[in-house]
């Protein structure tokens, strides 16, 4: 007597959890197990990876930022707030990082007169020549500002998570990506008609 009726409810799959929280559980998890934290890298490389590299222009450079940006995470894990957005909190040391390492970058080659060169991502065969313009026009303009276009139009993130990134206000990141698409847009322009960025 003590089967299942044929009037009982079928029970459901819990729903999987939001990303965030799944993140934010693994980041507290790895603070304290390795086992933790490689999945926990495993699951940023490619996200985080993509940005610095889209900031830099450059494989190697964008590998040895990734992974200064990983140590920081790694340092710091034990300080994350339960309150913080752990995907925001990554970006924002990964955006840190690029601008510190841009601003060096940029000091050391005024200094010698030599910029480095654009170097074509791993699967460049594929690049068309719109992205490849794109990759250019992204290196002429402020690295602020392109990391505000990266995140707002390439990236298509939401403002608010862009204001906890950044630690801007809404306001100000709206005003922000409005300036980097003119930006984006006025060099575009003058590529087109054959001028120089």
């Amino acid at each position: 007597m003590g089967g299942v009726t044929s009037g009982a409810a079928v029970k459901q799959a819990p729903e999987a959890p939001p990303i965030e929280s799944s993140l934010g559980a693994l980041a507290r998890r790895a603070a304290h197990d390795e086992q933790a934290f490689r999945e926990l890298y495993d699951r940023m490389k490619r996200p985080l990876y993509t940005f610095i590299y889209r900031m830099v222009g450059h494989m190697g450079e964008a590998e040895e930022l990734f992974q200064d940006t990983l140590l920081k995470i790694h340092r710091n894990l034990g300080r994350l707030d339960d309150r913080d957005s752990f995907l925001a909190w990554c970006y924002s040391i990964a955006r840190n990082t690029a601008i510190s390492h841009l601003r060096r970058r940029k000091a050391i080659t005024e200094s010698i007169d030599d910029r480095p060169e654009l170097e074509a991502p791993p699967n460049s065969h594929e690049e068309t020549e719109v992205q490849l313009d794109l990759r250019k026009i992204l290196m002429q303009i402020p690295p602020r500002y392109r990391s505000l276009f990266i995140l707002g139009v390439l990236e298509q993130r939401e403002y608010q998570e862009i204001s906890r990134m950044t630690g801007k206000s809404l306001a100000s990141v709206k005003i922000d990506i409005h300036r980097a698409r003119q930006m984006v847009r006025e060099r575009w322009e003058r590529l087109r008609k054959g001028g120089k960025l």
